[in-house]
């Protein structure tokens, strides 16, 4: 008796290769906009901790060099926040363009495991069908022979 062959096997590992690769690409996705919100909260707290330190070397008394020092320093920082957000924003339709193609390659590998999963249970119903018969032959013969006898 030969053992059940899906003929589309390869088709099947392919499409889990590539259901994998999707997976790893989602993952690095995710990871880089993780990132870019660790910056956004690490440039938040630095614009803060700056803002109040010129708020408290204003009140004190500081020459409008060192000013205008420090508010080039905090437009800096509050130019390179826009930009980090603009790139957080531009990470998330990544991630979410990634997700959407991951659930694509999942389904089509679904699919082909579904499609091999029925041909397998044809594959056994037809092997209980023909070893029924079979055994339903043996015995119509041995009756044929007791009868005969």
């Amino acid at each position: 008796m030969k053992r059940f062959r899906f003929r589309l096997e390869p088709l099947l590992r392919y499409r889990g290769f590539r259901e994998r690769q999707a997976q790893q690409k989602l993952f690095q996705a995710q990871t880089d906009l993780a990132d870019s919100e660790r910056r956004i909260l690490k440039g938040n707290e630095a614009f803060a901790e700056s803002a109040k330190s010129l708020d408290e070397k204003t009140s004190a008394g500081i020459p409008i060099t060192e000013y205008r020092l420090h508010r080039g320093y905090l437009t800096g920082i509050e130019m390179a926040l826009d930009m980090e957000r603009r790139r957080r924003s531009k990470l998330q339709q990544v991630t979410e363009k990634r997700q959407q193609e991951l659930a694509q390659k999942s389904k089509e590998k679904k699919l082909l495991e579904n499609l091999k999963d029925r041909k397998k249970e044809v594959y056994y119903q037809d092997i209980t069908q023909y070893l029924q018969k079979e055994i339903d032959d043996m015995v119509t013969v041995r009756k044929a022979r007791e009868i005969i006898e």
